[in-house]
């Protein structure tokens, strides 16, 4: 049976990223639900605050880093991601990630 994508941590003194995130890929594609999944542990936020419209600070980084993993690690178009993050599909969502 194939194993799942994860993100883990490494512990202090286990090599030389220490306690980075790193991404773990294995043997099927990740989902954009996987990486909102993800990224809402990995912050300590609600899936849900992830994908509201909310602009608090504590959810505008997590939202953007999950969407620009999300394009990057999965073949969703720009439209098909925001749809994943409540319907972000304008203009100013899919622009952060052309620069």
């Amino acid at each position: 049976m194939p194993t799942q994508p994860h993100l883990h941590t490494d512990q202090p003194g286990n090599g030389p990223q220490g306690s980075q995130d790193i991404l773990v890929e294995r043997s099927r594609e990740l989902s954009v639900e996987d990486i909102i999944k993800k990224v809402s542990v990995h912050f300590n936020i609600k899936v849900t605050d992830l994908k509201s419209p909310k602009r608090l600070k504590a959810v505008v980084l997590p939202r953007q880093v999950a969407m620009y993993l999300a394009r990057q690690l999965t073949s969703s178009s720009y439209p098909e991601i925001g749809e994943r993050f409540g319907g972000k599909d304008h203009p100013p969502s899919s622009m952060r990630f052309a620069r």
